[in-house]
């Protein structure tokens, strides 16, 4: 009956520890075996009785034994390849996931770069734009903008041409180069003048008048510009500087790429209105030291620049003469003729002592009748020189006045530093005494300080 009993627990043991298949069920078993095991060796032992049935019994014990250790050694290489099914597939789609996350990364980073490139290239257009637009120096200006130019693109070389109109027409001014070089400062070289790129010029100007915004053109052999162009260039680039309806100036850029050249087209039109505002600022500029009838500089600006040419006298030791230029009897011409009249027998006087003057000579009216003359880099003897050929000038010309034609004579008086002064002052006070004499003297005549 006992036997009975332990055989019927050891099949619901195994029924249970086979078929339920959890940790706890076999660690049960395994519990129960062991149980059983220990009852029958303790039945064989004590009872010492028949070894048939009990020995099966533990037969079937180790048989079930070993089965059970290796249905659990199953059960945990299951247990673990699904565990490993599981990470390998985590593993999977978290590698998946960070090779995403690093591509969307390495993209940030690249699109941050780029934009701090653009917010750098930003902030530098921008100062470049605040320091063209600040400066008011007609020179120091063309320079920045020439640096400017050049920070945009790479090309071999560039020019800008500035625009005269004359006669309703506009024809090549001043040509600037534009260096390429960072060594050279931005400095701006000027050339002698636009003639040799008129040709150029007109051509460009046919090619805006019909609409382009800007040329940009291979210079193959059988360009139409390659026998304009000076120099083996792969290609031209132009861009009218059109501020309202006023063309200001084309730049000019050769072996430019398309990208590069249209970035400086995008600078044009701002370039072309701070040409117009400098030309203006240039022109009240001179409004404010020339004299309107005359063109002569006014009196406070021209003393201004005889003292500097006074000082610089004196630190090279060069010397620097001085006129002062009387019209005789100018009052009278006023009187008889009227102050109109006056003001076109000044103005005439005016424009044949400019003629007459040196290049390098600084003119201005001194009041009244009155014109000075500044001859720098002239000793007495020039001095006298150039006054006597304006004398001679004068005298020789005809002014019509109402119905009469009437004859001009001059009376001009001469010093020179350091031979007859120290000073600005005593350079005026000289020459002021020399006229003094040439008019005591009978008028119409030159007269040097002291002779």
């Amino acid at each position: 009956m006992e036997t009975l009993l332990v055989l019927i627990f050891f099949m619901l043991v195994i029924f249970f520890g086979l078929f339920y298949g959890s940790r706890t069920a076999m660690i049960m078993t395994l519990v129960s075996l062991g149980v059983v095991e220990l009852f029958v060796i303790a039945k064989l032992i004590i009872l010492r009785g028949s070894y048939i049935i009990p020995g099966t019994i533990l037969g079937l014990f180790f048989i079930a034994y070993f089965m059970m250790i290796f249905t659990l050694i199953r059960f945990y290489q299951k247990r673990d390849n699904d565990q490993y099914g599981l990470f390998k597939e985590y593993y999977g789609d978290a590698t998946k996931k960070y090779e995403v996350l690093e591509r969307e990364d390495r993209s940030l980073r690249e699109e941050n770069a780029r934009l701090d490139g653009e917010l750098d290239e930003t902030i530098s257009f921008y100062e470049n734009i605040k320091n063209i637009t600040a400066m008011l120096d007609f020179t120091r200006k063309l320079e920045l903008m020439a640096g400017f130019i050049r920070s945009l693109a790479d090309f071999s070389e560039g020019k800008l041409i500035l625009v005269e109109t004359r006669d309703g027409a506009a024809h090549p001014g001043k040509v600037f180069n534009i260096s390429r070089s960072e060594g050279s400062q931005s400095k701006v070289v000027y050339e002698t003048d636009g003639a040799a790129y008129t040709e150029l010029f007109h051509k460009l100007l046919g090619e805006f008048s019909r609409g382009f915004a800007a040329l940009y053109a291979e210079l193959s052999r059988k360009s139409e510009y390659r026998h304009l162009v000076k120099g083996e260039f792969g290609t031209i680039g132009a861009i009218p500087l059109n501020a309202e309806s006023d063309l200001m100036g084309i730049i000019l850029v050769f072996d430019a790429d398309r990208h590069g050249f249209e970035k400086i087209q995008t600078l044009g039109p701002l370039l072309a209105m701070e040409l117009k505002k400098i030309r203006l600022y240039e022109r009240v500029k001179e409004l404010s030291i020339i004299d309107g009838l005359t063109g002569l500089y006014l009196r406070r600006h021209f003393l201004d620049i005889l003292g500097s040419e006074v000082e610089r006298a004196l630190r090279t030791g060069i010397p620097l003469s001085f006129l002062i230029v009387d019209i005789d009897h100018f009052k009278g011409f006023n009187d008889g003729y009227g102050h109109l009249a006056g003001d076109v027998l000044l103005r005439d006087v005016a424009a044949i002592i400019r003629t007459e003057a040196r290049s390098v000579d600084l003119i201005g009216r001194y009041g009244g009748d009155e014109i000075a003359v500044a001859l720098p880099r002239a000793d007495v003897a020039v001095a006298a020189a150039v006054a006597e050929r304006m004398r001679a000038a004068v005298k020789a010309l005809a002014v019509k006045l109402a119905d009469d034609e009437v004859k001009v004579t001059l009376s001009i008086g001469v010093s020179s530093f350091p031979l007859h002064c120290g000073t600005t002052a005593e350079l005026i006070d000289r020459a002021d005494q020399a006229l003094y004499q040439a008019k005591e003297r009978g008028r119409d005549r030159v007269v040097v300080f002291g002779g």
